[in-house]
């Protein structure tokens, strides 16, 4: 008789496991429109109370539609504690081996769905305050990493400006506060993908970020050496990448990344209610220098 284990099974039923793929990419919208029907109309929702009050409903509606989610990363854990507990040479192991790498790619998917989720539910939340953004920025479809409050000085000014530094996947973002309480005004930014972080030469607790498109130095500095640390590791470590991204383009290895929307060119100048702030150079100097006090680190 032929042999059947349960590595063979689950790779004759793959295709069946892959249709998880398109459930889970229209599960949060499934979501949204159950929970919005639910709340407009009472017909539906008085449908689905009677269906739930049936003895022979053990979940809840939501709770059903969840049930394919956790059962594709159930699937995942189960085949990968089998693979753990058989032996290499048993003439299941590779039908598991394969099993759990296709299973690992369903799941990466689903926490990929998730994370998209939970960036979009923080940047909501983070963006629901601020006023003033152009509308050609969209930040919608950035990461939201850390803010911090700071005192911005302009070279040559007495005067001291307030602001809130905002840290995103590929911008830093400079907010003034206003009356209201938790609002802000957009203020200006700079993109990461045009700028390199150096040691600032007269403060240990200070860091300078420097535009490669043209000469302006922004200086940063922190109120300990502990939020200088962890901002600089995180702002280089954005860096990184770009500075990756940007050989692979130059070898052909890779299309460039388009951060800023077609109507917004790299460089261009805000115009706001203080003056003329460019992204270049938040403080609107003239020397193409700022320096910045910042307190604080990601919430």
């Amino acid at each position: 008789t032929s042999f059947t284990g349960l590595g063979q099974i689950f790779m004759d039923m793959i295709d069946k496991l892959l249709t998880y793929h398109q459930y889970c990419d229209n599960y949060e919208k499934a979501i949204e429109t159950l929970e919005e029907k639910l709340r407009s109309s009472s017909r539906f929702s008085g449908f689905v109370r009677m269906v739930e009050e049936n003895k022979e409903m053990d979940k809840r509606l939501l709770a059903l539609l969840h049930r394919p989610v956790k059962r594709a990363r159930d699937y995942a854990v189960f085949s990968r504690k089998l693979l753990r507990l058989t032996d290499e040479s048993d003439k299941d192991y590779h039908a598991l081996q394969l099993s759990c790498e296709t299973l690992l790619e369903l799941t990466t998917h689903l926490n990929d769905i998730q994370a998209e989720k939970e960036r979009k539910e923080k940047m909501e939340k983070v963006l629901k305050n601020i006023t003033g953004i152009p509308a050609e920025l969209d930040l919608s479809v950035r990461a939201f990493h850390r803010r911090g409050d700071c005192t911005l000085i302009v070279p040559g000014r007495t005067k001291k400006h307030h602001f809130n530094v905002m840290l995103l996947s590929d911008l830093i973002l400079w907010l003034e506060k206003r009356k209201l309480k938790d609002s802000y005004i957009f203020k200006g930014f700079i993109p990461l993908r045009m700028a390199l972080v150096k040691p600032n030469t007269k403060h240990t607790d200070a860091i300078d970020i420097v535009r490669m498109d043209n000469p302006s130095v922004t200086t940063i500095l922190f109120d300990n050496a502990h939020n200088k640390k962890s901002w600089e590791k995180e702002l280089n470590t954005l860096i990184d990448g770009f500075l990756q991204q940007r050989k692979e383009e130059e070898n052909g290895k890779a299309p460039a990344p388009h951060f800023l929307t077609p109507g917004m060119k790299v460089g261009s100048k805000l115009s706001i209610s203080t003056g003329s702030l460019s992204p270049a150079s938040p403080g609107g100097s003239r020397s193409g220098q700022s320096m910045t006090s910042a307190r604080g680190s990601s919430p």
